[in-house]
């Protein structure tokens, strides 16, 4: 074989593996993005939920005892 054509075969070469590194790197941007979306997203779901519960618990004292859920104090106590 010529030393042209070897030279020609080896470009072709890093060509393709270059290309399935692009490839590659894409397909695991791909993944890790999709990796992180989904434990954010469970949490943003179960966060949403502990409010609907402590909201319609709260009512339901209300409702069912007919008491008011006593709030936290305000300001200080250093007057």
């Amino acid at each position: 074989m010529s030393q042209a054509r070897q030279v020609t075969y080896k470009v072709a070469e890093n060509v393709q593996t270059q290309s399935a590194n692009q490839i590659l790197m894409a397909e695991y941007d791909n993944y890790a993005s999709m990796m992180h979306n989904a434990p954010v997203d469970t949490g943003d779901g179960l966060g949403e939920t502990f409010d609907n519960y402590y909201d319609t618990e709260a009512r339901n004292i209300i409702r069912d005892l007919g008491v008011s859920i006593p709030t936290p104090p305000t300001g200080t106590n250093f007057n």
